[in-house]
């Protein structure tokens, strides 16, 4: 495995390449998501009562459910 650098180059390229396309677009992904909920709390302070219903469940609804297995 050690080797794989430089006996499979084209291969490994690809796979590097790979991983670091997935890795930004984790990172933008986790970037959005937290400013997603950014934007839900300052939601909250809205004087239009709807809106803070709204914000407030969609919070909610971004809890992962605990199954019977967790508990």
């Amino acid at each position: 495995v050690k080797h794989w650098p430089t006996q499979r180059m084209e291969g490994w390229q690809a796979a590097v390449e790979r991983a670091e396309e997935q890795s930004q677009t984790k990172a933008a992904l986790d970037d959005a998501a937290k400013e997603a909920i950014l934007v839900l709390r300052k939601l909250l302070r809205s004087e239009d009562e709807k809106l803070q219903h709204s914000a407030a469940k969609t919070l909610l609804d971004l809890i992962p459910k605990k199954s019977d297995d967790d508990t």
